[in-house]
């Protein structure tokens, strides 16, 4: 009896050691996988009227992320219309899911998160000259939970070049007096024409529907136009575009990729060198790295771009220097 005895409690023993062996190979397999899960973190990203250079710079910082950041991470994009009630439900519903980091493309989209978002760092990237949006917090619009990539290069270079080449006298500028990026090219239009003494036309875009209208107004001893940055739709951009072709009249632009498209003259940041240091960025961020130490990306990488097919169409002999200067030409 007391070996039987011994036997019974040497077995009870056994089956005790192996439901608690058992018991905890689940919980630590639990414990791994909720660990997994806690360590992959959420990045939410908007793009304003989905526009196609937002999109650019959006493949590039995909991409890139890829390969500097070695964590798990979801991306959660939206698309939302570039009107202020739109960005920011899309800013407070990055905030709801539970978002690590806001990506942003555009002034836009960057004021709207930076008005909903609380303590969640934004990183944006396509912002005209962020440091004199005062809109924006930060004198370099970096600080405890903002900073990103400027994505523009000096309208005072372009318009030398421009009204050189083109002999310009009266230049119409079509932009939007609610989107800060076009107030900005205004305001600095403004200082430059004074100073290089031609004048200016306003054309100011109420709404999208109005466009014809406006640019019907326009006098006819025009030399030519400037297009401002501006988060409306792209066929905002080809109309203007086709009413220059029709008038002969050249244009100007700091929106990328619009020498492809038609203008003549375009300063554009790299939307690739966007996307990627951003990517770096975001690396940081997610990686723990003290956000007041992020400065201010300037991107290295500003195009210019002369597309010679309207300089023939009008006639407009470019100088073989500023030929020389081009990064691109369009022929």
């Amino acid at each position: 009896m007391p070996e039987l005895y011994a036997t019974v409690c040497s077995r009870g023993s056994f089956v005790r050691r192996f439901v608690l062996f058992c018991f905890l190979l689940v919980f630590g397999l639990f414990a791994m996988a909720s660990f997994a899960v806690a360590e992959e973190r959420l990045i939410a990203v908007i793009i304003a009227n989905d526009l196609p250079r937002y999109q650019h710079i959006h493949e590039a910082f995909v991409s890139n992320l890829k390969k500097v950041y070695g964590a798990e991470y979801r991306i959660y994009v939206q698309k939302p219309n570039a009107d202020t009630m739109s960005l920011r439900n899309s800013a407070r519903k990055s905030v709801a899911i539970g978002a690590d980091l806001i990506v942003t493309y555009g002034a836009a989209a960057t004021i709207a998160a930076q008005s909903e978002s609380y303590k969640i760092p934004v990183l944006y990237a396509g912002v005209y000259n962020p440091v004199a949006q005062k809109t924006l917090s930060g004198k370099s619009l970096t600080g405890p939970y903002i900073g990103g990539v400027r994505g523009d290069g000096p309208v005072q270079t372009l318009l030398k070049v421009f009204t050189e080449t083109a002999g310009i006298k009266k230049l119409a500028v079509v932009y939007d007096h609610k989107n800060p990026e076009g107030l900005l090219q205004y305001e600095a239009l403004v200082e430059i024409a004074l100073k290089r003494g031609f004048s200016l036309v306003d054309a100011v875009i109420e709404k999208l529907d109005n466009l014809p209208q406006i640019l019907a107004a326009l006098p006819d001893d025009l030399d030519g136009l400037f297009l401002a940055n501006s988060e409306k739709p792209e066929s905002l951009y080809q109309q203007v575009l086709n009413y220059a072709q029709q008038h002969d009249l050249p244009v100007v632009s700091q929106v990328p990729e619009m020498a492809e498209k038609g203008a003549f003259m375009v300063l554009e940041a790299d939307p690739r060198e966007q996307g990627e240091k951003l990517a770096v960025l975001a690396s940081q961020v997610l990686s723990g790295e003290d956000f007041e130490q992020i400065p201010l990306v300037i991107p290295r990488q500003v195009s210019f771009v002369v597309n010679m097919n309207v300089a023939h169409h009008l006639n407009l002999k470019v100088p073989l220097q500023t030929l020389a200067a081009a990064s691109r030409i369009v022929r």
